[in-house]
């Protein structure tokens, strides 16, 4: 190749002159740029990768279908029935399983038995969560003790021992129990005790007057002591350290958890106006408080898994059931000006309630957000009310003549028992079940069915305090 710049002969393959360094021009045929192939994507690639993805979905699918089997094959956890037996005046404490008609003696021999309150529920129950046991009092003579029956155990252990009488709540794993106990010098006592009763147990409040309520996450725990005719309510801790003082020398005042524990729904009286204070309190921050109403409520609670509440309202014309919606601060005042009001609340959306109206009890369900108020019967004995968890249907006694029907109300009354007894019915944990009374010829006898009244069993004579495992 010949430069064009100084004519010197270079080697075919040079870039450059090596006389000169002129950049040598190549032949257009071997300086041709060779131009890229560009990628095209492939039909057969993404026929690929949408059969991987199908078999992906495929995959998961039979892992579905596979643990819907497993649990459906796998054994469903009995529901248990604890009752207490009386004969020849000793009280005996019994367990059932529901569907059947065979009793197991826990515990028998006493003078009497009663159950403590669940956290959360206030609810008298025997049972442990997650059938860890039970828990119950037992009075014989002037001794009263505090009973744990661990599941498998033959015998219950003694939690604790006291001359008077024992009343509490207890987390629902039995680790934390918040018991009243009264002294010989007539002073109510608060004392908070592990489960197991290992720690010397510690007082939390002393007055003539001891109330309280335990969170759900038993991390706190709301108690008023009144002395001398003072109130105090308070929030404590689990160690017993007080958090904050909300409420003093107030004794109208009242607190109720929500169903996480979370929060304390708190209303005070007002001090320089006719209205009262509505709240919220946040039990990891209880220095902050969110003001809801001003209004004078008798008592009120969570509904709705705790998106709601329900007061009982006080006026000069009466009570009045008030549903407010957190979220929204909407308020529906419903049945307003009677002369009696008991609610009957779960977690679920309905709100049950018994107003008296020309001498009957009357039963009304209404929805959280005020909507849907619906009549269930008339003539309900009071205190006889009985919801199930999801609060989707009520079961109740009604007068007939000189006795009692037992009733369900799921879109319509309908009877179960013409010979019920005169204490509630209990729902199980998932409303399938229900145990009632029925009293014949002065014998009271314990039964159980489904709600739908088939599968309807006997299950003792002479049994009453009926609840369910939940």
């Amino acid at each position: 190749m010949r430069c064009p710049r100084c004519h010197t002969e270079c080697p075919e393959e040079s870039v450059f002159c090596v006389a000169c360094g002129h950049a040598l021009a190549h032949s257009a045929a071997g300086n041709a740029a060779v131009p890229l192939r560009q990628a095209r994507p492939s039909s057969r690639r993404w026929l690929r990768l949408a059969l991987a993805v199908l078999g992906c979905a495929a995959l998961v699918l039979l892992a579905a279908g596979a643990l819907w089997l497993v649990k459906l094959r796998a054994p469903r956890p009995s529901v248990r029935l604890a009752l207490l037996q009386t004969q020849d005046n000793r009280v005996s404490l019994l367990l059932a399983t529901a569907g059947q008609t065979e009793t197991v003696q826990a515990f028998g021999g006493a003078d009497d038995i009663h159950y403590l309150t669940l956290a959360g529920q206030e609810r008298a129950t025997p049972f442990l969560a997650g059938g860890r046991g039970l828990l119950f009092v037992a009075t014989e003579g002037l001794t009263t003790s505090l009973y744990r029956l661990d599941t498998g155990a033959e015998t219950p252990t003694v939690v604790i021992t006291h001359s008077g009488d024992i009343r509490g709540t207890f987390s629902s794993d039995g680790q934390l129990l918040l018991l009243h106990t009264r002294e010989q010098d007539g002073q109510s006592r608060a004392v908070l005790l592990d489960g197991q009763g290992k720690k010397a147990p510690q007082t939390v409040g002393v007055g003539d007057t001891v109330e309280f309520a335990l969170s759900p996450r038993k991390d706190t725990l709301w108690i008023r002591t009144t002395r001398s005719g003072r109130s105090r309510l308070d929030l404590v801790d689990a160690k017993g350290n007080t958090l904050t003082v909300l409420a003093d020398d107030a004794p109208q005042a009242w607190a109720a958890y929500s169903p996480d524990g979370k929060r304390l729904l708190l209303w005070t009286p007002g001090i320089t106006q006719s209205l009262g204070s509505l709240s919220l309190v946040d039990t990891g921050h209880p220095q902050q408080r969110q003001a809801l109403l001003a209004v004078n409520a008798r008592c009120g609670g969570f509904v709705d898994g705790g998106r709601s509440v329900w007061l009982d309202r006080v006026d000069p014309q009466g009570q009045s059931l008030l549903l407010l919606e957190l979220s929204s601060q909407r308020a529906v005042e419903v049945a307003n000006g009677v002369t009696r009001l008991q609610v009957h609340s779960g977690q679920g959306r309905n709100v049950f309630f018994e107003v008296e109206s020309g001498g009957y009890i009357d039963l009304y369900a209404v929805q959280a957000d005020g909507r849907r108020l619906r009549f269930c019967a008339r003539g309900v004995l009071p205190g006889s009310v009985a919801i199930t968890p999801d609060a989707d249907s009520t079961a109740f006694l009604l007068a007939d003549g000189n006795a009692w029907t037992l009733m369900l109300y799921d879109q319509q009354a309908a009877p179960l028992s013409n010979r019920a007894g005169s204490t509630a019915p209990d729902f199980s944990a998932d409303g399938d079940w229900i145990a009632f009374e029925e009293t014949s010829s002065g014998t009271s006898t314990l039964w159980t069915s489904r709600r739908d009244g088939s599968k309807r069993r006997m299950v003792a004579p002479g049994g009453d305090a009926a609840v369910w495992s939940r």
